[in-house]
């Protein structure tokens, strides 16, 4: 009863502190964004830290991505989702390099952007030889080619006519009755045939100039799951052009989606291992993956470093319910993101979404681009800025290190060829993962142009894909640096409600103690 009685008391003594504890949970709860961890650190200063700010963080700092140079190209390398080309083209890759440096290669074509329904096959043999470090985009190599045999087998009646009358334009004649026979395998390029039907690919705009431009890169992750470290093979091959009209003269300067190296614990890679021209593998049927309506609501965020013609870059996307948006686009100068060049951080506005009659799958949005500021991250972008002659991108001289300046009121920057305001025709595709993630597809820029700035150019084929998260992003103070009407928009808001929640966590300390 004694050891009863001390306890009562020792818990109505500390009912205060229990009481304020409950309490600021109970705040944290209720008004600080889904996934934001507050923090102090040694001087004091509050920091966010959300799912978004954890994956830029690890996106700028990840050291579990290694270069492997030159490529080790030995084995066998695979697509592990259902890749969407320009035109668009939907196919699947299964690419095999020997060790005498041939290979042999399968492209899949399907009639659906799942990847289900197989409509014809290319099986190419050829060699190949790697050549020094690209001079036009960091970490690439560049190589060398040569097909000796590419063969064609068609499954679809409709895709047989097409396919028969532009193998004629280059070969006519060469491929009779007008419509290819289905599952016979048709040579349409032989190296040791010497008569001029010995290349009749360009009439179907056929070519394997995505191996002059390569990157492999190992990578090493913890699976929660398993509680033990994964790792695996990425090799990137050169992209395509987004012209149809001009992908056999087009040399490669970014990438496409990577293939995935052969190992026995990954299941796509079982399936798509079997695979060949003659059992063409089915997708979307192998996959834990669900197609759901494109809702642009929520913060997105890349995936991985994504490479541009000249930069790399890490998107970061908040979509509003009033169909507003703002953007954060951090700009580097190596593929690990680690060296940043500068920052861009955009507002604007965009329409409803509507289906797509060209790209299956697809949904078509109206982005336009009304507010922005930058800013530098190094010396050179900062004097470049503050040298350029005209005062189109902010007040000349006026630039600082790190310091965010809008140039709205200049209309943009022409020093980044950048015109204010401006309307970008996307494309877009959302699905959900097994894990329960959802990930989002955005439009693949033109070869030829920085942006979709017409209706014309409007993608018919996606970019490396955002990953939805949570919270606001803890490296970017922009938001509220950029609000003119002093509000501090919803980080200001955020930091507000952290700081009081330091302050009355440490009140409590300070009470009990």
């Amino acid at each position: 009863m004694k050891i009863l009685g001390q306890l009562q008391s020792n818990i109505r003594s500390a009912w205060p502190g229990i009481f304020t504890t409950i309490t600021v949970i109970f705040v944290a709860t209720i008004y600080l964004p889904s996934g934001t961890i507050c923090a102090t650190t040694r001087s004091g200063k509050q920091l966010m830290e959300s799912e978004c700010g954890s994956q830029l963080r690890h996106l700028q700092g990840n050291e579990a991505v290694r270069e492997v140079s030159p490529p080790k190209l030995k084995g066998e390398w695979m697509s592990t989702r259902c890749e969407v080309r320009p035109g668009p083209q939907y196919l699947t890759r299964r690419y095999k390099f020997h060790h005498d440096n041939k290979f042999t290669l399968h492209q899949f074509y399907y009639t659906d952007h799942r990847c289900t329904e197989p409509a014809y096959t290319y099986k190419v043999k050829g060699a190949l030889a790697l050549q020094s470090d690209s001079l036009m985009l960091k970490g690439a190599r560049e190589a060398n080619y040569i097909l000796d045999k590419v063969i064609l087998m068609v499954y679809k009646d409709n895709y047989a006519k097409t396919l028969s009358k532009l193998l004629n334009k280059t070969c006519p004649g060469e491929y009779y009755p007008e419509v290819l026979q289905l599952f016979e395998k048709y040579t349409v390029f032989d190296w040791n045939r010497d008569d001029p039907y010995g290349d009749c690919i360009e009439g179907v705009a056929f070519t394997m100039h995505e191996l002059q431009l390569m990157r492999e890169e190992f990578h090493t992750e913890f699976d929660d799951k398993k509680s033990e470290f994964v790792s695996w093979h990425e090799l990137f091959l050169g992209d395509v052009h987004t012209d149809n009209s001009l992908r056999t003269t087009h040399r490669p300067k970014t990438y496409q989606t990577p293939l995935r190296k052969y190992q026995t614990n990954c299941t796509v890679c079982q399936f798509m291992h079997d695979a060949d021209e003659n059992s063409p593998p089915k997708m979307w049927q192998n996959m834990d993956k669900t197609d759901v309506e494109v809702t642009l609501q929520g913060e997105f965020i890349s995936t991985r470093c994504e490479v541009r013609q000249v930069y790399f870059v890490i998107r970061h996307i908040i979509f509003h319910h009033n169909y507003s948006w703002e953007a954060y686009y951090h700009y580097y100068n190596d593929p690990n993101c680690h060296h940043p060049e500068y920052s861009i951080y955009v507002k604007g506005t965009h329409t409803m979404g509507v289906h797509s009659t060209e790209v299956s799958g697809g949904t078509e949005f109206d982005f336009k681009t009304i507010e922005m500021w930058i800013t530098p991250q190094n010396n050179m972008i900062k004097d470049q800025l503050n040298n350029f002659n005209e005062n189109n991108c902010a007040r000349r001289n006026s630039w600082r290190l790190n310091r965010p300046q809008e140039v709205t009121s200049t209309n943009g920057c022409a020093a980044l060829g950048i015109s204010l305001p401006y309307t970008e025709y996307e494309l877009m595709r959302m699905e959900t993962t097994k894990e329960g993630g959802v990930l989002l597809f955005t439009g693949q820029r033109p070869t030829l142009q920085t942006s979709p700035s017409s209706e014309e150019l409007r993608p018919t084929s996606y970019q490396t894909p955002l990953m939805r998260c949570s919270g606001v992003n803890p490296l970017m103070q922009l938001a509220v640096t950029a609000d003119t009407n002093g509000t501090g928009g919803a980080a200001g808001l955020t930091n507000s409600l952290c700081f009081i929640l330091v302050l009355m966590v440490f009140s409590m300390l300070t009470v009990q103690h």
